[in-house]
């Protein structure tokens, strides 16, 4: 039904609070908090004044929450009924509110489709309304019609009277076709007013069908309005009928709950009385061997730190031994190469540039490029000039482990840092030296524009350019 569409877009209430009981209810257009103040009653939270106490443990006075005071006569009676309230207080109290909120639903339900239903009702008064006029225009129109109708069937025969038949009847030589001449215009004329009646009376009766119609379908809007109405007046009270049973249930069950509280409560405070003397006749001889216990736990853990301690630093040691061999062995390893592609380039370079490296030589001086590039990074990061870097790494004393670099690798590796690429004059200086292939991209230096007379100023720091 559309009016349960329309239910969607009511208000929203917002959730019952998580602390202090209650829930929201629509109020003047406004959600407003109500708390149960007895069986059934309700009332505006900001109406309920909350009593004041001193004491922080108010509530808990019962001795139900003092396991050294003993339950028996009134204490033991109050005990029993706090636990029966504890199973019904509750979930009465949450019937009684969703009942209160289904009622609120309900009555907002009836209240849009009351709604929907008297714009249904004025929507079919207005298509009345509109059925009526349109019959009236309809009538008005085919009178029109008519009007011009026999205005035209009678200027048609005077038109053919007055012209050469007029003039030839005058003269007494129409052979009679003047008087057939206004007889078949008096016979057209009765023809169309015939017409004009019968398309009146259709008319007529059209209007009035369309109008019966929409009479028709506003009572039936408004039936329907009030059965709709009923169905959810109906549908809410027999929703809530099995609440209400469930809340009676819950009333009645509290004397049956109560009593088995009392016997449960009895039982066991007569068996904590057996046990008590019990308990405390073991106490002292189990605190004795419990404290026995302790001691010689702390001493086995002790032995056993002490023992793990010197096993984790003994492991640690053979590791530190095993990494640093390791790296010793990595390193020699890439000194021989670079070393060895030195002593190769020398001899190409006295020879004029003849000859090239082998591809494991060349793989040594590119890593050193490489290396050297991220060593420029961060030596420049650490406030270092470029001079110094340079002749650091020319000497091999930038870092342990590195050895001294040709210069043509250091000049590669700071163009390469700044601008992505080796300017052919380094690009030669490396092939003088054996070194070959193109892992590396050659370009010219740009142009000299404001832009990159920026960047060449920035990186000039650096050596490039």
């Amino acid at each position: 039904m559309a009016a349960a569409g329309n239910a969607g877009k009511g208000p929203v209430l917002p959730p019952p609070p998580k602390v202090g009981g209650g829930h929201y209810v629509m109020v003047g257009g406004k959600p407003q908090l109500i708390k149960a103040v007895g069986p059934g009653k309700w009332a505006p939270a900001s109406s309920i004044k909350a009593a004041k106490s001193t004491n922080a443990n108010a509530g808990f006075s019962s001795a139900l929450y003092n396991p050294t005071q003993t339950l028996s006569g009134k204490a033991l009676d109050t005990a029993a009924g706090n636990i029966a309230d504890a199973q019904t207080k509750g979930p009465i109290s949450e019937l009684a509110s969703q009942m209160a909120t289904d009622k609120t639903s309900n009555q907002a339900g009836q209240q849009q489709d009351f709604g929907y239903y008297m714009q249904l009702a004025q929507a079919a008064q207005d298509a009345v309304g509109q059925q009526q006029q349109q019959g009236a225009a309809l009538n008005t129109t085919l009178q029109g019609i008519n009007t011009q109708q026999q205005a035209g069937i009678a200027q048609a025969g005077q038109q053919a009277q007055g012209g050469a038949l007029g003039r030839m009847g005058a003269l007494g030589l129409d052979g009679g076709q003047l008087a057939a001449m206004g007889a078949t215009t008096a016979q057209q004329q009765g023809i169309g007013a015939l017409n004009a009646q019968t398309f009146q009376s259709a008319g007529a009766n059209q209007a009035a069908n369309y109008t019966g119609q929409a009479t028709a379908a506003q009572g039936v809007a408004g039936l329907e309005g009030e059965q709709q109405i009923g169905d959810l007046a109906r549908a809410g009270t027999l929703q809530n009928e099995p609440l209400t049973a469930k809340i009676a249930s819950l009333q009645a069950s509290r004397g049956a709950l109560k009593a088995t509280a009392l016997g449960s409560l009895r039982t066991a405070e007569r068996n904590y009385q057996v046990a008590e003397q019990g308990l405390q006749n073991t106490a002292n001889a189990q605190g004795i061997t419990a404290a026995n216990d302790v001691a010689r736990n702390k001493l086995t853990a002790s032995g056993q730190a002490v023992t793990m301690r010197g096993q984790s630093i003994t492991q640690q040691n053979d590791l530190a031994k095993q990494l640093q061999a390791s790296a010793d062995l990595s390193e020699k390893t890439s000194n021989d190469a670079l070393t060895q592609a030195y002593r190769r380039s020398a001899a190409i370079v006295k020879s004029g540039g003849k000859g090239a490296l082998s591809q494991a030589q060349q793989n040594a001086m590119y890593s050193a490029i490489d290396q050297a590039r991220t060593l420029i990074g961060t030596a420049s990061a650490a406030g270092h000039t470029a001079a110094a870097i340079k002749q650091s790494l020319q000497t091999g004393t930038l870092i342990k482990g590195l050895p001294h670099m040709d210069p043509a690798l250091i000049e590669a590796a700071y163009e390469l840092k700044g601008w992505g690429y080796i300017l052919p004059k380094t690009a030669q200086q490396l092939h003088m030296i054996g070194l070959r292939g193109g892992r590396y991209q050659v370009k010219n230096a740009p142009a000299l524009t404001p832009v990159n007379a920026a960047v060449k100023g920035a990186l000039g720091s650096i050596g490039i350019g």
